[in-house]
């Protein structure tokens, strides 16, 4: 469970703690094992856990589709800083997008796929979510 340093004296000891209930430890003091009696009984922390759910961890990108329309959402939320393409636009993997300020940074949203540009579903200023539509693109 724990181990702990101790100096007594001059003598130095090192105590493992290995298991306890409410009144009796198992402790190894310099390699010897001793059960030990508390007088009191251990109190727990009322400390709160703190539980998070399991963060999902990034997925593939999808297959682009042979022929059709694919909406490309925000990784992030943040805020439109400027806005690089427009409807009818032809554009290729690696293209810069869009600017994306997250967190006082900015971010450089490109493109995955080669495509046409069918909507753009974001202006510069606007304040978006994680998830939200940033374009839509037809992919050849």
């Amino acid at each position: 469970m724990k181990t702990f340093r101790f100096s007594i004296h001059g003598q130095k000891f090192e105590v493992d703690v290995k298991s306890r209930d409410e009144r009796t430890l198992l402790v190894e003091v310099n390699g010897t094992s001793y059960e030990v009696e508390l007088d009191k009984e251990i109190r727990t922390t009322k400390t709160p856990v703190l539980v998070r759910t399991p963060v999902p961890l990034g997925s593939p990108l999808p297959e682009a589709k042979s022929s059709g329309n694919m909406a490309v959402n925000s990784p992030l939320p943040g805020t439109i800083l400027s806005i690089a393409i427009k409807a009818g636009d032809k554009i290729k993997k690696g293209q810069k997008i869009l600017v994306l300020e997250a967190m006082k940074m900015e971010n450089s949203i490109q493109s995955d796929y080669d495509g046409e540009v069918v909507r753009v579903g974001v202006s510069a200023g606007d304040q978006i979510l994680q998830g939200a539509l940033l374009y839509e693109l037809k992919t050849n």
